[in-house]
């Protein structure tokens, strides 16, 4: 199950550069992904839930995400100053550290369609889509980081 089948890997940071299109939808984003003209608000707690934090936490996050290649790193999206990561749905069991916050079922987030990065000047925009394979990033990598992070 993947986000998008990208033409290249996965974009570094920063905030950055342009994420390529996808190629193919998958079940995941599959409504997210399809051609229109604005952004569109979707459903967590099914297939996916999203963790959010601001862009400064976010921009420290993936940084640090990206030290590790083999860590899977997902879809990356922001809106104005915050950041959701798109993780697995349901792993919501214990608390996360605030100011992280974790959306699963009940609420929506919003995304943008494919092409709007934010290295184009998109104020919603995606700063990475997740790599074949990588359509998220791992609760139990992303958790960590923000557990030793000074909020």
């Amino acid at each position: 199950m993947n986000i998008l089948t990208a033409s290249r890997p996965h974009a570094v940071h920063p905030a950055i550069a342009p994420a390529a299109p996808p190629a193919q939808t998958s079940s995941v984003f599959q409504d997210a992904w399809l051609p229109r003209p604005a952004p569109r608000a979707i459903p967590a707690g099914d297939t996916f839930d999203a963790v959010r934090v601001t862009q400064q936490h976010g921009e420290l996050v993936l940084q640090h995400l990206q030290r590790f290649p083999a860590l899977p790193i997902g879809a990356v999206l922001a809106d104005q100053d915050q950041w959701w990561f798109f993780v697995p749905a349901h792993f919501d069991n214990t608390p996360w550290p605030r100011p992280a916050r974790y959306l699963t079922t009940g609420s929506f987030i919003t995304v943008p369609p494919p092409e709007h990065t934010r290295a184009i000047g998109c104020s919603l925009g995606w700063i990475q889509h997740g790599a074949p394979g990588r359509e998220f990033t791992s609760p139990l990598f992303l958790r960590p980081v923000l557990d030793h992070m000074t909020f």
